[in-house]
C-alpha cells in the first residue's frame, strides 16, 4: 500500500529530476548562493529567520561573496530580468534581541527588485517556520536550514572553527544540519508552494510558474539519484481556512510501516501524536528497531524549562515502552582533551527501513505537526534506485556522527543485522566523534510548561477551549459544564471568607489597625498620589489585571481621592500601551489567540471613541491587552484617550461603592455586610454579562 497520498499524507507527489542530500550548512549555504548567482528570473527565500548579514562563504574576502543581502544585490544589478522574494516569520516580541534590527529596512532598500516581507498569516501562538529556496523554478532547497546566523558548521564539526561565529561575532560550538536539493517539476512545486505563502495577502504579487534552464544546479553538487518521484508535506493553519496536517498523517504512517528500523534525527521530541505511534512500535514483540538522535539538551535555560522537560516526558514514555530492549536514545558529540562537547542537532529526519526517508523543515513537537507551516520532502522508494538513497540517508547521517565513512558503516549494519546492534558495536569502539546515551533528567532552572505545555508546544492555533482543555481534568470539566460545580465553590468562598473575618477575634483588630495605619502612612504622604498614579499606569501597562490596581487605589485613598487617582492612572496606562502597540505595529498581534483577534475586529468594526467607550465598559478581555492591541491595529491616539476617559468613570464610580462597602465588610464583617458586598458583585457581574450578550448580538447581527 502506498504511504504517499496526495490530499493525505502528501500535498502533491512530482518527479525530481535530480536530488541530493546536504549535510550541514556550511556546504550548503556555498551551494546556494552558487545557485542564486546563476538565477535569471527569480528566487524565492523563505524562513524562520532570514538575516541580511548571513555569512555564506566564510572563506571569501568580497562581501558580495561572502554575505546574502551584497550577494543579493550584485545578482539583481547584472540580472536586469530578475526578481528576488524573500519572505520571514513576522517574529514575536519574544525574539527581538536575538533577530536583525529592523529587517524590512535593510532588506527593503537594499534594490527596486528585492521584494521583502515579514509573514504572520498563521494560527494564533504560530509561526512561519517553512525553509525553501527556489531558483528560477528549476532548483529548489528545502530542509531545515534557515538563511540566518548561527547555523553554518562543516561536517566534521570541530570543537572550534574560526569561521563559525554568531551576529555578533562570538563563536558557537558545533551545528549539525540537513537539506535535500531538487531539480524539475519538483522545483517548480516549491516555486508554487512559495508564490502561495507570499501571494497572501501581498499587495505586490509575484510573477507565475516558468521552470528555467537545470544548468543552474551548483557544479560542485553531486547528486545523488536522479529520476526520481517525490513527495511534499505541509503543516499549515490560517483563519478561514481548514488545517492541513500532512506531515504528522505521514510521520504516524511511516512510523506504522516499519519492520526493521526506525532512525529519527530531530532537534525536539515532544509531539504527543509521534511518541504514541513509536510507543506503540516498541511495545510490539515483533516491531523494529527505534534510534532517535536529539541534542544532548536544549539550547538555553528558556527551552530547558519548556521544551526540555516535555522532552523528558516523551523519553520517560518511550523507555517505559522499551519492554525488549529495541530503543537507543542518543546524542551527538565531538571529543577532545577528554571531554565530550556537544553537536547542536537542529536537522528534522525520518528514515523508516529502506522504504522511506522524510527530511524538511517540521520537528518531531506538537506545533509542527498542528500549527507552524511547514514542509517536507518525502522520498517513498518504489525502486532498487529509491531505496538505495532512503539507506544512504541513514547511513550517511551515522556515518557522520560516528566518524567513520558512509561505506564502512553500511558494511558494519549489514554484517550486524539490526541497528541497534551496531549502535552498540560501534558505542564499544571510542573514536574522536560518537553517539552518547541521553541523560534521564533535564536540569531545568524553572517549570514552563503551564496548562500541560499549551503555551510553548500547542498542537493548535491558541483558543479558550485548548486552554481549557489542558487547565482542567475531562471529568471536571463535564461536571462545570452541568453548571452545578460553580455555585457551590461561590457560596463556599463567602462563607470561608465570613468565617475567616470572625476567626480574627480580638487580634482582628490589632490586625486591622496595622492595615489601617499603612495605608494611612501611604495617602499622606506628599508625593503618595503621584506614586500610586505611577504605580496603576505602570501596572496596566505591564497587563497586571486593572481591577486590582483600582481596588487597591480605593482601599488606600477612600472613595476621594481614590476614584480621581484610579481614573488618571489608569488612562494613562491606557496611553502607554497604546503607545507601545503602535511602536511594535502588526507583529504584537500574531501570537494573540484566536478570540483576541476576534475582538479586535469588533472592536474596529464601530468608530473608534465608541468601541473604546464601550470596551471599558464591558468586560471584553485584558485591560492593558486591548489597549496593546488597539495600538499595533492603529486606533487613532485622540478618540482612544477620550474614550477611555469616558468608559473607564461608570465603573469607577460603581467600584468605589462596592469597596466602600467591601471595607465596611472588613471593618465590621456582620452576615448582613457580608451579603451585601457579594450581592453588589453579583448585580455588577449580571449587568456586565447581559450588556456583553447584546453587544455580541448586535455586532452579529451587523455582521450578518
Amino acid at each position: 500500500m502506498a504511504l504517499l497520498v496526495p490530499g493525505t499524507t502528501c500535498w502533491r507527489v512530482v518527479r525530481a529530476d535530480r536530488l541530493s542530500m546536504i549535510q550541514d550548512a556550511g556546504p550548503c549555504f556555498s551551494y546556494m548562493a552558487d545557485a542564486i548567482e546563476a538565477a535569471r528570473r527569480s528566487v524565492f527565500i523563505l524562513g524562520w529567520d532570514v538575516d541580511s548579514r548571513t555569512v555564506l562563504r566564510p572563506d571569501k574576502i568580497d562581501d558580495a561573496d561572502r554575505l546574502l543581502l551584497p550577494l543579493l544585490r550584485r545578482c539583481l544589478e547584472r540580472r536586469p530580468e530578475l526578481e528576488i522574494f524573500v519572505l520571514s516569520w513576522d517574529f514575536s516580541f519574544i525574539y527581538s534581541f536575538e533577530r536583525e534590527p529592523a529587517p524590512r529596512r535593510q532588506f527593503g532598500a537594499a534594490h527596486p527588485r528585492l521584494h521583502f516581507a515579514l509573514d504572520a498569516d498563521h494560527g494564533s501562538g504560530g509561526s512561519h517556520h517553512q525553509k525553501l529556496l527556489v531558483v528560477d523554478d528549476a532548483v529548489g532547497f528545502v530542509g531545515g536550514i534557515d538563511l540566518t546566523h548561527h547555523r553554518w558548521d562543516e561536517p566534521s564539526h570541530a570543537v572550534m572553527d574560526p569561521r563559525r561565529l554568531d551576529g555578533d561575532g562570538k563563536p558557537y560550538g558545533p551545528f549539525h544540519e540537513v537539506e535535500v536539493a531538487v531539480s524539475g517539476p519538483a522545483a517548480a512545486a516549491l516555486g508554487e508552494l512559495a508564490r502561495t505563502r507570499w501571494n497572501t495577502r501581498r499587495r505586490r504579487r509575484t510573477p507565475p510558474v516558468r521552470p528555467g534552464s537545470s544548468a543552474i544546479w551548483p557544479a560542485n553538487l553531486t547528486v545523488d539519484v536522479s529520476d526520481l518521484d517525490v513527495g511534499f508535506a505541509r503543516t499549515l493553519t490560517r483563519p478561514g481556512i481548514p488545517g492541513i496536517r500532512e506531515i504528522e498523517a505521514t510521520t504516524v504512517a511511516a512510523i506504522a510501516s516499519a519492520r526493521r528500523s526506525i532512525y529519527v534525527e530531530n532537534q525536539y521530541l515532544t509531539s504527543r501524536v509521534a511518541v504514541r505511534a513509536l510507543g506503540d512500535r516498541l511495545v510490539s514483540q515483533e516491531g523494529p528497531d527505534v534510534v532517535v538522535v536529539l541534542p544532548l539538551s536544549e539550547s538555553g535555560w528558556m527551552e530547558q524549562s519548556s521544551m526540555g522537560l516535555l522532552r523528558q516526558e516523551a523519553l520517560s514514555a518511550l523507555r517505559a515502552a522499551d519492554r525488549h530492549g529495541r530503543l537507543r536514545l542518543l546524542a551527538p558529540v565531538v571529543r577532545a582533551a577528554n571531554d565530550n562537547h556537544p553537536i547542536a542537532v537542529h536537522s528534522k529526519v525520518l528514515v523508516v527501513d529502506d522504504h522511506v526517508a522524510k527530511i524538511g523543515s517540521a520537528n518531531l513537537s506538537n506545533r509542527s505537526m498542528g500549527l507552524d507551516s511547514e514542509c517536507d520532502v518525502i522520498v517513498e522508494a518504489r525502486d532498487p534506485a529509491g531505496a538505495a538513497f532512503v539507506a544512504s540517508v541513514r547511513d550517511r547521517l551515522l556515518a557522520e556522527h560516528w566518524g567513520v565513512s558512509p561505506r564502512h558503516f553500511a558494511a558494519s549494519l549489514k554484517e550486524a543485522g539490526s541497528l541497534c546492534r551496531v549502535i552498540d558495536h560501534f558505542a564499544k569502539t571510542p573514536g574522536p566523534r560518537g553517539l552518547v546515551v541521553l541523560p534521564e533528567t533535564c536540569d531545568a532552572p524553572v517549570d514552563l510548561t503551564l496548562l500541560d505545555g499549551a503555551m510553548v508546544d500547542p498542537p493548535e492555533p491558541w483558543n479558550a477551549d485548548l486552554l481549557l482543555k489542558r487547565a482542567i481534568p475531562l471529568s471536571l470539566r463535564r461536571r462545570l459544564a452541568r453548571r452545578w460545580l460553580r455555585p457551590l465553590m461561590l457560596a463556599a468562598a463567602v462563607i470561608a471568607i465570613w468565617a475567616a473575618l470572625r476567626a480574627f477575634g480580638p487580634g482582628g483588630g490589632q490586625l486591622r489597625s496595622i492595615v489601617g495605619a499603612g495605608a494611612a502612612w501611604i495617602a499622606a504622604r506628599p508625593g503618595g498620589s503621584v506614586a500610586a498614579v505611577g504605580a496603576i499606569a505602570l501596572g496596566g501597562a505591564i497587563f497586571i489585571p486593572i481591577t486590582v490596581l483600582i481596588a487597591s487605589a480605593l482601599a488606600v485613598f477612600g472613595f476621594w481621592p481614590g476614584i480621581a487617582i484610579a481614573w488618571v492612572g489608569a488612562t494613562l496606562g491606557a496611553v502607554i500601551s497604546h503607545a507601545f502597540g503602535r511602536r511594535l505595529g502588526p507583529r504584537a498581534l500574531a501570537w494573540l489567540p484566536d478570540r483576541s483577534l476576534v475582538g479586535l475586529r469588533r472592536f474596529l468594526g464601530r468608530r473608534a471613541f465608541w468601541a473604546v467607550v464601550l470596551a471599558r465598559l464591558l468586560p471584553v478581555g485584558n485591560f492593558g491587552l486591548l489597549n496593546l492591541m488597539a495600538g499595533a491595529a492603529g486606533v487613532p491616539r485622540r478618540p482612544f484617550v477620550l474614550g477611555n476617559l469616558v468608559g473607564l468613570l461608570p465603573g469607577l464610580l460603581g467600584m468605589g461603592v462596592f469597596a466602600n462597602r467591601a471595607l465596611e465588610a472588613v471593618r465590621n464583617p456582620t452576615p448582613r455586610n457580608v451579603m451585601v458586598a457579594v450581592l453588589l458583585v453579583a448585580v455588577a457581574v449580571g449587568i456586565a454579562i447581559v450588556a456583553k450578550r447584546r453587544f455580541d448580538r448586535g455586532v452579529a447581527n451587523g455582521a450578518a
